[in-house]
């Protein structure tokens, strides 16, 4: 195959990428990697793998990887590479080496991608759902139910303080409920009682002493704004280390292996 400069160029349509890599519906990027490996498997048994040849098909099956990757991140908000070019693993694509291996640098895109992204609201996870005993009382709260001893008061306005607050190790004392006041002059140690906790304990079984407090990761607002992708890339940079290809020309085996002592043995005895 003739050494050849990716150069890009304008973007190419989708359903022409389809048709040179011979695909209607790749699905997902595994299905896409390995219809695009059959391509490059007919071209070289054909001898039409050539410079020209290699940039046209590695340019189309990036372009069906964005849209893809699009998809993806529509649907369940991010995108996996899973490129499969195991069908190439006889095949001399690369003068004098049979097979290929995955771009590590890209995980066989061929290309680094940055989407669009928009700021969106979603539930703080850290006083999502929150359990403790207070004065007595059973409190459990999942989103915006409240349930105080088995019984929904949710609609109770005297517990809707309780949202958005967690339980944390008091800092204060540092959870032992106690202040030491040290009287050097006189030799005396005073234990004065924790005005932040006041020695309370709102799980069972723990041995620092607690304090309800407001969520620090949302400030008790129950809801946090981080950036999201969006299905939209913003742009694209093909990746130096396999050339847009996606695949790589594989490393030589060891000239001397190294054997394991079974089969070693096993040569042994032959």
């Amino acid at each position: 195959m003739e050494s050849a400069t990716i150069i890009e160029t304008a973007p190419m349509e989708i359903e022409q990428a389809k048709r040179l890599v011979g695909v209607q519906n790749p699905g997902d990027l595994e299905h896409l990697s390995r219809e695009y490996a059959h391509k490059i498997w007919a071209m070289v048994e054909n001898e039409e793998w050539n410079a020209q040849s290699m940039f046209a098909i590695s340019l189309a099956y990036r372009r069906i990887s964005q849209s893809i990757c699009e998809k993806q991140i529509v649907e369940v908000g991010r995108f996996t590479p899973a490129a499969d070019f195991s069908v190439l693993s006889d095949v001399e694509v690369f003068p004098g080496r049979l097979g290929v291996e995955t771009c590590s640098a890209c995980n066989g895109l061929g290309e680094r991608m940055k989407f669009v992204k928009k700021p969106a609201e979603v539930q703080c996870l850290k006083c999502k759902t929150v359990s403790y005993i207070l004065d007595g009382q059973m409190i459990s709260i999942d989103e915006d139910t409240i349930v105080v001893n088995d019984e929904d008061k949710s609609d109770d306005p005297k517990y809707k303080w309780l949202l958005g607050r967690v339980v944390e190790d008091c800092l204060s004392c540092k959870g032992t409920g106690y202040y030491s006041n040290d009287f050097n002059m006189k030799d005396l140690r005073v234990k004065v009682k924790c005005k932040t906790c006041r020695g309370r304990k709102y799980t069972p079984d723990v041995e620092k002493t607690q304090v309800l407090t407001k969520c620090k990761t949302c400030k008790g607002k129950r809801t946090l704004k981080i950036p999201k992708l969006t299905g939209t890339v913003k742009s694209t940079t093909t990746c130096k280390i396999c050339k847009g290809l996606g695949f790589v020309r594989p490393k030589p085996a060891p000239d001397n292996p190294v054997l394991s002592p079974d089969i070693a043995n096993a040569i042994k005895k032959l």
